[in-house]
């Protein structure tokens, strides 16, 4: 994937900014028959800095996160569990953390950072589902290559880590994205099947680069 470009915030005064990144999904720590795996995506990134003192600031960051791998549904046949992996499914997260940042004076034009943050996610899995079945026929329709096949919609704890520098206007960085997606009932499902997609983690490795934008005068 192509890293993007974009814009980011300044690390002398009160920004706001927008920014870009690749991200990689790294393999869950508890491994399952079946693993979801999403790999590589990409990420926009909305940081506002609030200065608090020459070497801090107050950061909240707006982030979405995007990518496609492969995932586990879970079904009830009679009283039986079973299950599989759809032909792919697709990580679509929208999250708002907010946290400390501090900065290392140096000689150089680089300003070296670290921040942590923490906030919600809203995180929405979506999935390709050959089995006819599992649809519900009141809310899809299954001769359509349109329908939107069940999905889950659900929000969760975010907590985010970064290490980068600002080079006014520009700054980049490397991040690491943590979500734990709990196990959650397909929408749009056959409710007697209680379809439901199997918990993942999102553990996400992120290098992201942008413009810095200042605020006031």
């Amino acid at each position: 994937m192509i890293l993007l470009s974009g814009f980011a915030a300044t690390a002398h005064a009160d920004s706001l900014g927008i920014g870009a990144a690749i991200v990689r999904d790294l393999p869950d720590a508890v491994e399952t028959a079946v693993p979801t795996e999403f790999g590589f995506g990409g990420a926009l990134l909305l940081p506002l800095r609030l200065d608090l003192a020459p070497a801090a600031a107050l950061r909240a960051t707006a982030r979405f996160d995007v990518a496609r791998g492969s995932d586990h549904v879970v079904w009830q046949l009679g009283d039986s569990e079973v299950g599989e992996a759809p032909r792919w499914a697709l990580f679509l997260s929208s999250a708002a953390t907010v946290g400390p940042e501090v900065r290392f004076a140096t000689e150089g034009r680089f300003r070296p950072y670290v921040a942590g943050e923490l906030g919600a996610a809203l995180v929405h899995t979506f999935h390709d589902i050959e089995r006819a079945e599992l649809l519900d026929p009141a809310k899809n329709n299954v001769t359509s290559t349109g329908n939107l096949d069940p999905y889950s919609r659900q929000l969760a704890l975010a907590t985010d880590v970064s290490l980068g520098a600002h080079a006014d206007p520009v700054w980049f960085e490397l991040g690491y994205t943590d979500v734990f997606v709990d196990e959650a009932k397909l929408l749009r499902s056959t409710p007697e099947l209680q379809v439901r997609r199997a918990p993942y983690g999102w553990n996400a490795l992120r290098l992201a680069v942008g413009v810095s934008v200042p605020l006031g005068g």
